[in-house]
Order: C-alpha cells, then sequence, then structure tokens
C-alpha cells in the first residue's frame, strides 16, 4: 500500500513539473528572490547615493578648507615676498655705484680736448707756495678741467669749467671758520679758510670759472693771499 502511494506521489510529481506549476513556482520564488535582491541592492544604492553627497560634501568641505589654508599660505608667501622686495631693491641700491665721470691723464693736451677748455697750468715759479710741489696727474670730464699737485704732504688742485663755478665747482664741502673777499687788480676772489691762509679759492673770468684747493679741510695749512695771487699770475 505504502509502496503504491509512493508511487503515485512520483507520477503526479512528475505531472506537476510537466505542466510546469512547479517551474511556475520556482519562477516566482526566483522572481521573488531576484526582486528581494534587487530591492536590496537599490536599497544598498539608494544608501549609497544617500551617503554619497553628505561625503561628497565632507570632501567639498574639506577640498575648500585646504584650498583656503593653501591660499592663506600663498597669502602669506606674497605678503613676506612683498616685504623681502624694498629690502632688496635697498640692497641692490647700496651695490650700485655712480661711474666715475673724470678721466686721469699725463698729457694736457689730452686733458683739454677731452674737457673741450682750454687750459695752461701755473708756471713752476708760480707754485713756490708749497716746498717741492710737482704736478701728480691732469683729470678731466666735460666742461672741466682738472690739474693735481703734490709734495707728498700738501695737495693743490686747480679746476678750470665753463659750466660750473664756486664750491660746486671745488668740491669741497668742509667747514671753515672764515669766509672773506679779496680783490686781486680788479678780481673779485671769494675765499674760504681761518681767515689769513685759504683752503679754498673761487673766482670768474669772462666765461671761465676757477677753483683753487689747498690741503682740503685741513684749516690753518692753506696759502696766503699773496701766494694765490702768485699762482693765478702764472696761468690762464
Amino acid at each position: 500500500m505504502k509502496k503504491a502511494a509512493s508511487a503515485a506521489a512520483l507520477v503526479l510529481t512528475a505531472v506537476l513539473i510537466g505542466t510546469g506549476t512547479f517551474s511556475g513556482c520556482g519562477a516566482r520564488a526566483a522572481a521573488t528572490s531576484s526582486s528581494a535582491a534587487e530591492t536590496g541592492a537599490a536599497s544598498t544604492d539608494s544608501s549609497a547615493v544617500q551617503e554619497l553627497p553628505a561625503k561628497a560634501s565632507a570632501s567639498a568641505d574639506s577640498t575648500d578648507k585646504t584650498s583656503s589654508v593653501s591660499a592663506g599660505s600663498a597669502g602669506t608667501e606674497t605678503i613676506s615676498s612683498a616685504s623681502a622686495e624694498p629690502s632688496s631693491e635697498k640692497i641692490k641700491e647700496s651695490s650700485t655705484q655712480i661711474p666715475n665721470p673724470w678721466t686721469e691723464t699725463s698729457s694736457l693736451e689730452e686733458a683739454a680736448a677731452g674737457s673741450g677748455v682750454d687750459f695752461t697750468p701755473p708756471i713752476d715759479a708760480a707754485l713756490s707756495c708749497y716746498d717741492g710741489l710737482t704736478l701728480q696727474t691732469y683729470r678731466y670730464m666735460d666742461g672741466t678741467v682738472e690739474a693735481d699737485y703734490t709734495n707728498g704732504s700738501d695737495t693743490l688742485i686747480i679746476r678750470k669749467s665753463t659750466d660750473t663755478e664756486g664750491q660746486a665747482l671745488s668740491g669741497d664741502y668742509s667747514e671753515y671758520s672764515s669766509t672773506w673777499e679779496y680783490s686781486m687788480k680788479g678780481l673779485l676772489v671769494t675765499c674760504r679758510g681761518d681767515g689769513s691762509r685759504m683752503n679754498e679759492a673761487t673766482f670768474s673770468v669772462d666765461s671761465y670759472h676757477y677753483a683753487v684747493s689747498c690741503d682740503t679741510g685741513e684749516e690753518g695749512k692753506g696759502i696766503t693771499e699773496n701766494d694765490l695771487t702768485s699762482l693765478l699770475m702764472g696761468m690762464s
């Protein structure tokens, strides 16, 4: 009896399979499982999507903060760089030297031609104001010629110019206790020194300007008015 029931059950099972009843149940089960999986996946995706903006926002905030820090750092560097520039410019300015406008030569002809100023230096007899005074060199620039004399301890500089006069021509900005004028055969000479000996004498003749400097800055070591008269009479 039991064997007949089992055989009947097998037959029924085969019939159900053949009609697709189990197959449909399996398909529905599979579909249900698939649907559940998709629902779970969608739910997971939805959660991921919901989490994504938060993460993206956090990332954006982090990026913004990083950018802000970077910008702040860059700003600090810019300020630091800007503050360093004047110092750099000052260093550059302090290291830049003005070219020497003078040209030195042992030739009077070159000095006269280079300056465009005709010049006859004092004759030797006119240099008796200092013992052993000899010509050291000539110097010139456009519009001005110079003769330098020395005996090793004293100096005498004579300049003649067509466009510079007075203290600007002598270049002696030392302070002296006395400034006075004296007339040399109708020529007015401005002197500076201790009142009896002059360290600087300036005057003009026609369109030419002259400056005589003696031991510049050493008050009391200059020359007398008679020495200057003798000196100037021997030059042109």
